[in-house]
């Protein structure tokens, strides 16, 4: 029977190869982690602390770091720019882009979506039209800081990399995370997976990423 999750301790030095499924959740000395795997990139994320009712055994576990792998080459500055400049043409309004990577380049994708001033969805199940292969899913902000809403973290449920862009007419920011399934995130640097052009900064310093 194939499994959609996997329950794994960390022992035995090093992490068993990823096991296909949707996810993998791991119990190691440090606590909870998640590890998710597509061709385009691969993450460790921790999730949480151990419940007192694993703590006791979990001295005898491996201690894990978590990590992301990215296999593309970064989005161009180029592109990054021409998504300012639509977001600023559509202001007020919330606009969604997907970015999918095409025969060796990057494409962005303006699907069927319901706007307004304060949300933007896309209209129909993405994973039904076709936009689960979206590596990337990018929304603006326009005026508000870019940070991620409640709203953002219950629609936001699949596997890719998420991002917003705030505050985009006075210093637009970008802020980026991964999503490893079920609002499962874990904010990254957004220049791991962007080559941010100037004008546009990093809402997450490199120091600060493993917090």
């Amino acid at each position: 029977m194939f499994e959609l999750v996997k329950y794994l301790e960390a022992k035995g030095g090093s992490l068993p190869p990823f096991f296909g499924g949707l996810y993998e959740e791991i119990t190691a000395r440090n606590g909870t982690f998640r590890r998710v795997k597509r061709l385009e990139f691969e993450v460790l994320l921790r999730r949480g602390d151990l419940i007192s009712a694993r703590a006791s055994s979990s001295c005898f576990l491996d201690t894990l770091t978590p990590y992301f792998r990215w296999k593309l080459p970064k989005v161009p500055a180029e592109a990054l720019r021409c998504i300012l400049f639509m977001f600023r043409k559509l202001a007020p309004l919330e606009v969604l882009l997907y970015l999918t990577f095409e025969r060796g380049e990057w494409e962005v994708v303006f699907p069927s979506q319901i706007q307004t001033e304060h949300s933007v969805s896309p209209v129909g199940s993405p994973f039904l039209t076709g936009q689960n292969g979206a590596v990337i899913e990018i929304h603006s902000h326009h005026e508000m800081p870019a940070q991620f809403s409640r709203v953002d973290d219950e629609d936001e449920t699949g596997c890719r990399i998420y991002s917003v862009l705030g505050t985009i007419f006075t210093r637009p920011t970008l802020r980026t995370r991964v999503g490893a399934f079920n609002s499962t995130f874990w904010e990254i640097p957004s220049d791991w997976v962007f080559d941010l052009p100037t004008g546009i900064s990093d809402a997450l310093s490199e120091n600060s990423y493993l917090k």
